[in-house]
């Protein structure tokens, strides 16, 4: 449940707008944009930096922002990544500017700690139900990921919700708390036993007719 640490970003003002952003792509710059709190602010960040920051995770939370020219930095979340549809490229970035003492809203991976008893004894695996969850907190206590604990599924039909997840302080969930998280999936080729079938009722022996 640790709390990601703030990271720093470079980035220059942008005064290349509209379609002439290509030429930056092809110059291994990638055009962004601030918003919010403010006057919306075109800027302009290194692509392999920021590639390398999303491969390490560094993304996800809170952002300090140095911009050339500028005394001091702005504090940013990553909004939006807009993605070339057929080859995933990045080709733009929105940031939004974020207030250390105002909550936001934003959605945090969930990642699985610790080895289920009962998926050890019956040879199943941990099948996780949801890969992010939308949770409230201030800048400053955005977790770097929620925790699922595995231990805590000692039985073959268990299930997690996300009420049993252990919350960091200043964190709270917006999902419903009843929503499945975690469960054990069987081993493949594994079935449940028959149940015992009800032995068939004896039928009346047939009576004999009476001699008048």
């Amino acid at each position: 449940m640790a709390t990601k640490k703030q990271v720093i970003l470079q980035a220059e003002p942008r005064t290349v707008l509209g379609k002439k952003v290509r030429a930056l792509r092809r110059q291994g710059i990638l055009p962004a944009r601030i918003y919010g709190h403010g006057d919306p602010l075109p800027v302009q960040v290194d692509m392999r930096t920021f590639e390398r920051m999303r491969e390490t995770h560094q993304t996800t939370g809170v952002i300090t922002l140095t911009i050339a020219g500028q005394g001091s930095g702005e504090t940013v979340l990553v909004r939006h990544i807009e993605h070339q549809p057929k080859t995933g490229k990045m080709l733009h970035i929105d940031f939004a500017r974020v207030r250390m003492d105002e909550p936001i809203r934003a959605r945090v991976p969930l990642h699985v700690s610790g080895t289920s008893p009962a998926a050890k004894d019956i040879g199943g695996a941990l099948l996780t139900l949801v890969e992010s969850i939308e949770i409230e907190c201030l800048p400053a206590d955005l977790p770097d990921a929620l925790i699922v604990d595995a231990t805590k599924l000692t039985s073959p039909d268990a299930i997690l919700h996300l009420k049993d997840i252990e919350l960091p302080p200043g964190v709270k969930v917006l999902d419903d708390p009843e929503e499945p998280v975690a469960k054990i999936e069987p081993p493949r080729g594994a079935e449940t036993a028959p149940a015992p079938e009800e032995p068939a009722a004896a039928e009346p022996a047939p009576q004999t007719p009476s001699t008048p």
